[in-house]
């Protein structure tokens, strides 16, 4: 019986560390896409 339990726990915490990841992945992909649009911003700048 105490079996199911741990394995419930285990699917929680992988699930807690997936939606981190998800929200770790959208904050680095926000990110990536202000850096792409300063060096279009200066690009243009520059010519």
């Amino acid at each position: 019986m105490g079996t199911p339990g741990s394995g419930r726990k285990r699917t929680q915490i992988k699930d807690r560390f997936s939606a981190e990841d998800e929200a770790l992945s959208n904050i680095a992909r926000e990110a990536e896409a202000r850096l792409a649009a300063k060096r279009a911003a200066r690009a243009e700048a520059d010519i």
